[in-house]
């Protein structure tokens, strides 16, 4: 079959274009190819869509506007976008903005979502391939600033407050493991099992953690080792070498 010039030079045309791309692994099943300075192709596990620089700019532009001063954190966090927002993007592409992340959509393909972290890695990619002006990726998930003085005040207030009655619960929890560790009823391990398996609906996983967090500290290691001869178990499983 004879090739004419004109599809010739289209095939070393896509395939430059090909090698100069750039991919983004988003996350498991979606990836961003750049061709830097021109687009970018987000491939989803169904759906593609396909942004120029401008597009890419005008969203930047859109959210680095409407989330505060430092970045687009504010609005993803702060609940402001729990409806939905809708742009068009110049190239025609609608953009739906809500709390957690975004949903591109076209006419060509079935719609592509990219939650919170893997539009960091997309702005971050974006930044670093298109080269366009703006500094979003670095402040996504950056903090953001007080409200106010006052704002401040509160939150330094409450929080030592906070710590206080952290501290008085966890002196009552390392109070009784330790009376009941001395009576020879449980030792380090037996909380270490169960605090790491269990029936979860005990306690939450934070709180767990939390709590192992507590007797994972050398200080409450070396109680243990106090109350069972320098070691941190009973001496029967030690014989039984468990």
């Amino acid at each position: 079959m004879k090739i004419s010039k004109k599809r010739v030079k289209e095939i070393i045309k896509e395939e430059l274009v090909r090698m100069n791309e750039t991919t983004v692994r988003l996350s498991t099943m979606k990836d961003a190819n750049f061709e830097p300075g021109r687009f970018v192709q987000i491939l989803g596990k169904k759906g593609k869509v396909k942004l120029d620089k401008k597009s890419v700019k005008f969203l930047a532009k859109w959210i680095r506007s409407n989330s505060g001063k430092h970045g687009m954190g504010w609005s993803f966090t702060e609940g402001k976008l729990n409806e939905g927002k809708t742009l068009t993007l110049p190239n025609g592409v609608k953009a739906i903005i809500d709390f957690k992340g975004i949903t591109f959509k076209t006419r060509t393909s079935k719609p592509v979502f990219l939650d919170r972290g893997e539009l960091l890695k997309f702005f971050r990619g974006s930044t670093k391939y298109l080269r366009y002006e703006g500094k979003v990726a670095e402040s996504w998930d950056s903090p953001q600033p007080y409200s106010s003085k006052e704002a401040k005040q509160v939150i330094d207030g409450a929080l030592r407050n906070y710590a206080k009655d952290l501290r008085k619960v966890q002196y009552r929890v390392v109070k009784d493991w330790m009376s009941k560790a001395k009576s020879g009823v449980i030792d380090y391990f037996d909380l270490q099992r169960g605090l790491q398996t269990g029936d979860i609906k005990r306690a939450h996983p934070y709180e767990t953690e939390f709590l192992h967090k507590v007797l994972t500290k050398d200080k409450i290691i070396d109680r243990f080792r106090k109350y069972f001869g320098g070691k941190k178990a009973f001496e029967k499983r030690r014989k039984r070498g468990y």
